[in-house]
């Protein structure tokens, strides 16, 4: 626990030594939130990191779409399923011009400091670990998954796969996000893996604070993804390493 308590601090320092040499703009947009939550969501306390990454991740999004060729200006209602502190949801606006913005996440703390700061931006829910959630079904014709299934058991991605697959609209686009295996052959061995089933690896590393003990990290091949996605939804591109040069993007279209 010392260890860790000294680790925490030596970053913390580290973190506002570069906000020192990277000062924030003074006209945001939406308020930053507090260091805990940015942490919680990105390792790191810093704000510039924060923000940085955000647009980053805004940036990726948009391209990816633009690419397929989706007209993000038709997408009416738009989820972003685990949004946490908004980190992603406060690039949504200029994604999707004409869009209704809905955020859902299992962290409470999150969520409540959503509503209280981001209630302008959209609406906020709180949802359970295990599926099912209390949003209706076939509300949303857009849903956003970003650091999601990166970090799930087998079991609860199948679950959640259910979820979003009731949550959608017929015809409606999904764009989640997956570690793929050039990022696992970089970082981990697959004998390592608490599970590996046929393309499909999740590793136990470190508890993420104010997180369920199973949020870890998990890894698909594109075998993998072509079954286990594509068994609930038809999977229109898989864009390897193309969000902020690490994840992958997953677009897929909601059976009728």
């Amino acid at each position: 626990m010392r260890g860790q308590a000294e680790a925490k601090s030596s970053q913390l320092m580290v973190d506002l030594l570069a906000s020192e040499k990277h000062p924030l703009p003074g006209n945001l947009a939406w308020p930053l939130p507090p260091a805990t939550l940015r942490a919680r969501i990105g390792g790191t306390w810093s704000g510039h990191t924060f923000l940085q990454t955000a647009r980053a991740l805004g940036d990726d999004i948009r391209g990816c779409l633009d690419l397929a060729g989706e007209d993000r200006g038709r997408f009416r209602q738009v989820l972003d399923w685990g949004c946490g502190c908004g980190r992603v949801m406060r690039e949504l606006p200029g994604t999707f011009p004409h869009a209704a913005l809905t955020g859902a996440d299992i962290d409470e703390e999150a969520i409540a400091w959503d509503r209280e700061h981001l209630r302008g931006l959209g609406e906020f829910h709180v949802v359970p670990s295990l599926p099912p959630s209390s949003l209706p079904a076939g509300r949303f014709d857009f849903i956003l998954g970003v650091s999601v299934f990166t970090h799930l058991p087998l079991e609860l991605e199948k679950g959640w796969l259910r979820e979003l697959a009731r949550l959608a609209m017929p015809d409606a686009r999904l764009l989640l996000s997956y570690h793929g295996e050039e990022l696992l052959r970089e970082h981990f061995a697959v004998e390592a893996a608490v599970e590996h089933e046929d393309g499909f690896s999740y590793f136990r590393t470190a508890p993420t604070e104010g997180l369920p003990d199973h949020y870890q990290v998990s890894f698909h091949s594109e075998e993998a993804l072509r079954r286990l996605w594509g068994a609930h939804f038809d999977i229109l591109s898989i864009h390897p390493r193309s969000l902020n040069k690490g994840q992958g993007l997953v677009l897929c279209l909601a059976r009728q």
